[in-house]
């Protein structure tokens, strides 16, 4: 996020060897996480794939239901960029929002939120997407939390 895509492709890495080599499941899912949103920002559909695959059968294996709602976002979207989009898989989406948000996990509403917006967007329900779009930009005003408040309204127009 900072402008250096390399260097933290190389810490995404390391962290990533680093997880599995001490064998601690819950800093694997943590470091498969951030290496998924990595890959998500570079828009590396097939790597969200992969790192969501990942995480989320380490969570079945595992637990940690918060690691698992964000595996199930990643999914999705990964699956829509791929040219699978449907309403479907906006509800996928949005069940892994929902997990987030029941753990009280708010803070991510408004990343999960974009994506869940262009996987509608993508699917060609963009009146749904819109909405969604609407609601998180409420949130966000309220929350006075910015991180992804620019994609929102990208999203938007």
């Amino acid at each position: 996020m900072a402008g250096y895509p390399t260097q933290a492709e190389a810490q995404s890495q390391a962290t990533l060897t680093l997880a599995r080599d001490t064998a601690q499941p819950y800093s694997l899912a943590v470091a498969l996480h951030f290496a998924a949103m990595l890959v998500h920002l570079r828009r590396d559909v097939s790597a969200v794939l992969c790192y969501a695959d990942e995480l989320l059968a380490l969570t079945q294996a595992q637990g940690f239901p918060h690691w698992k709602a964000t595996g199930t976002v990643f999914h999705g979207w990964a699956l829509a960029m791929h040219g699978s989009a449907s309403a479907g898989l906006a509800e996928e989406v949005g069940q892994g929002i929902d997990a987030l948000m029941a753990l009280g996990a708010g803070v991510a509403q408004p990343y999960c939120g974009a994506i869940l917006v262009e996987v509608y967007d993508r699917a060609s329900h963009s009146a749904e997407g819109l909405a969604v779009a609407a609601e998180i930009l409420l949130r966000v005003e309220q929350m006075d939390d910015r991180f992804y408040e620019t994609e929102l309204y990208r999203l938007q127009g």
